[in-house]
């Protein structure tokens, strides 16, 4: 189906944040027309009939890292695009990951690569941010970009007079900074004595990123925010120590503050390291079971604003080099393409959170904190026919051989799911019934800058 042509989804259950109604969608070009329980169907319309199905906005992560210029044998624009849509995300922003992105050359260069290859919607933030560059700012700002990566450990250790410039600058252009929070001098004494010691695997390793480190980072990054006044991110919140500390900055702190998790720190222990050992190695690191029920809990009660993939993969060697040493292993792993289907079945059938608190976490407020909303993140009349469809019956266990990564592997192999059935990325049928249609490039790119670019 081309996106200049008529669809009509009838029957549904459609999933808005705050209620559910049965009706139809009608679709013309990108766009949502009308929103009704009794739609007039034009004789020429393509019908969906997504009877005792649900209908939801289209994922939004902007937290992946898809394209590396240095680093394409990890992931790509093509394929991870791809990977995106099989999982009913139809928005990414690309999250640097080695190789920094922060010019206004260095982003239109992705940019360029980006509209040639992606088969969805795409921006990306900038990053990682250094002393040096902080005055690239303004011009990453002008180039589409509103949000700035930076970390308070390494690789990218910034200090915190840094800190404090750069979210004076970016406060200026009333932009989002993102940070990896992990106290420097936590991770980095751990680490040193774990290595003089001789203790090199996986355990070590999470042991040496303890959950003090992360609520500590944070704590202090509230108290430069609530000085600068700069709106706040939080990237991949991992504990109960770290959901914590921002749920007591939201109620106490006169701070613009906003948090991610991601499905990694919802579903896996420090238990699961035992079946994947190095495979499983990520920063932040897996915790316990009680750090699992405080991140769902903190999403319920909207301490948690977010959830992201962090899809980070390496190759199979780099993960596996960890098995002699953990501390060379590649740390990340895949996760977009799983993401929402995982979060589907703990929402449906596990009972996690509500359909309507899902698709404000993977959708909603993701649209609204990074500048795409109303054209992202919501099913509303004249917003983008972004749009995904799911069977709450057609359960299914993760499968690798399913996936559509270049890396080949994925730690949620086994996990159970809800399939995504349909991805409509703007009004065009890219995903139907693990069929991609999508051809590479007809993904647009998207400015989260504040400023109209």
């Amino acid at each position: 189906m081309s996106s200049g042509e008529t669809l009509v989804i009838k029957n549904a259950h459609i999933v808005f944040p705050h209620h559910i109604i049965d009706g139809s969608i009608v679709i013309e070009g990108e766009k949502i027309v009308s929103i009704t329980s009794s739609a007039h169907i034009p004789s020429d319309a393509k019908i969906i009939d997504a009877e005792g199905k649900y209908v939801m906005a289209g994922g939004i992560d902007v937290h992946a890292h898809i394209h590396d210029v240095n680093y394409t044998h990890h992931e790509d624009f093509e394929h991870g695009s791809i990977a995106a849509i099989a999982g009913g995300i139809t928005t990414f922003i690309n999250m640097p990951l080695v190789t920094d992105v922060i010019s206004a050359q260095e982003i239109n260069e992705l940019r360029k690569i980006g509209e040639s290859s992606c088969v969805t919607d795409f921006g990306t933030n900038a990053g990682n941010m250094s002393e040096a560059r902080i005055d690239k700012v303004p011009e990453a700002i002008k180039s589409g970009v509103g949000a700035f990566k930076a970390f308070t450990c390494p690789p990218y250790h910034l200090s915190p007079l840094g800190f404090e410039r750069l979210m004076s600058v970016i406060k200026q252009y009333n932009g989002v900074l993102m940070v990896h929070s992990e106290d420097y001098e936590i991770i980095t004494y751990l680490a040193d004595k774990f290595q003089k010691e001789g203790r090199n695997t996986i355990f070590d390793y999470l042991e040496s990123r303890p959950a003090l480190a992360e609520a500590e980072a944070i704590r202090r990054l509230v108290l430069l925010a609530e000085s600068t006044r700069v709106k706040l991110h939080i990237v991949h919140v991992s504990s109960k120590m770290g959901a914590d500390v921002i749920r007591d900055s939201k109620k106490h702190k006169n701070v613009d503050l906003s948090a991610e998790t991601c499905p990694q720190y919802l579903v896996f222990t420090k238990e699961d390291a035992k079946k994947w050992g190095s495979y499983i190695k990520m920063n932040p690191v897996i915790k316990t079971e009680v750090d699992n029920a405080a991140l769902w809990h903190a999403l319920r009660d909207g301490t948690i604003d977010m959830i992201t993939s962090d899809h980070a993969p390496g190759t199979k060697e780099e993960k596996e080099i960890g098995n002699e040493n953990i501390w060379k292993a590649w740390g990340g792993v895949p996760g977009i393409e799983t993401m929402f289907p995982i979060l589907l079945y703990e929402t449906i059938v596990n009972k996690r959170l509500s359909l309507q608190r899902l698709t404000e976490v993977i959708s909603f407020n993701p649209a609204v904190r990074f500048n795409l909303f109303p054209k992202k993140g919501i099913i509303a009349v004249n917003s983008d026919a972004d749009l995904v469809i799911v069977d709450p019956k057609n359960i299914k266990q993760i499968k690798n051989k399913d996936l559509h990564y270049k890396c080949g592997w994925t730690v949620y192999e086994g996990l159970y799911s809800l399939p995504i059935e349909y991805t409509i990325s703007r009004g065009e049928i890219v995903f139907e019934k693990g069929e991609i249609y999508a051809k590479p490039g007809r993904g647009k790119f998207l400015s989260t800058s504040p400023l109209k670019v």
